[in-house]
């Protein structure tokens, strides 16, 4: 892949959640679902579908800024089963070509919803910044 490892967090890194996001939502898609989403980088590898395994370098906040998660801790990308994940992610990922970076806007019916999920709240929406490197 052309671009340097954690690129996609160091572009975030900068500024919190909710500031981030509207500040580089100028192209920004949505879907039918509510699912939105910024093209940082557009790949040209082949994309995933809803069953596959995926490596990817990725890191999840919430609007205030809080990073709940994140893969830059380990040189690696890691690789995620499409089956496994919130909804947001199964249908983001499967709209990511090889070699992209994207960033999401899930809303809460598309991730944890009213349940919430260890650091995340009932009813979050949640940004993810995601590096697609490779399928499995």
């Amino acid at each position: 892949m052309l671009l340097a490892p954690g690129y996609a967090q160091a572009v975030a890194q900068e500024q919190p959640g909710l500031t981030y996001w509207n500040e580089i939502k100028g192209d920004l898609i949505e879907t039918e679902s509510g699912l939105q989403y910024k093209v940082v980088i557009m790949g040209k590898g082949r994309k995933p579908n809803g069953r596959s395994k995926v490596a990817v370098h990725y890191r999840g906040l919430l609007l205030n800024g809080v990073t709940f998660d994140t893969s830059y801790n380990s040189d690696e990308p890691i690789v995620l089963s499409l089956r496994k994940v919130i909804q947001g992610w199964t249908e983001g990922i499967q709209l990511m070509p090889v070699g992209s970076v994207f960033v999401f806007k899930i809303p809460p019916e598309l991730a944890y919803g009213e349940r919430g999920a260890d650091s995340i709240p009932p009813n979050a929406t949640l940004l993810f910044e995601v590096e697609l490197y490779d399928i499995k």
